[in-house]
């Protein structure tokens, strides 16, 4: 007679801490992703810088709002990220580390938006000013 093992639910690949190896790729999935965003922000500061420089300092870049929004959502997705390695559970692991990532996705594009909303509000300044220009040169 052939004795049957029965299966636990535990599949006994734990390491570092007592962890399943599945939250340490969610945390390795998390980090990577973090790290591509950060690509991404700084392609986006340096798109901005080149704006900047182009116009010769006549755009409004919001430097504090940027400069707040990316140090808070880069502070959350450190605390996810945090949570994500710590965890013992593979579904909060995966969970945080997903969130970690959109956070941080989101927080590299925003200097563009509050930059191109910025420009937005600037330009309708911008045409009263070139119409009054043009009804003065025109007599």
């Amino acid at each position: 007679m052939v004795r049957r093992r029965q299966f636990t639910g535990r599949t006994g690949h734990r390491r570092l801490g007592g962890r399943p190896r599945g939250v340490w790729v969610a945390f390795g999935v998390g980090v990577l992703g973090v790290v591509v965003s950060v690509v991404v922000l700084i392609s986006v500061i340096g798109l901005i810088g080149s704006g900047e420089g182009v116009t010769g300092g006549m755009l409004r870049v919001p430097v504090g709002k940027i400069t707040l929004v990316v140090v808070l959502g880069y502070l959350i997705t450190l605390a996810l990220l945090v949570l994500t390695a710590t965890s013992r559970s593979l579904v909060r692991a995966w969970v945080s580390a997903v969130i970690a990532c959109v956070v941080s996705l989101i927080v590299s594009v925003y200097p563009l938006v509050a930059t191109a909303t910025a420009a937005v509000s600037q330009a309708h300044q911008v045409l009263p000013f070139i119409a009054d220009l043009i009804h003065r040169v025109a007599g």
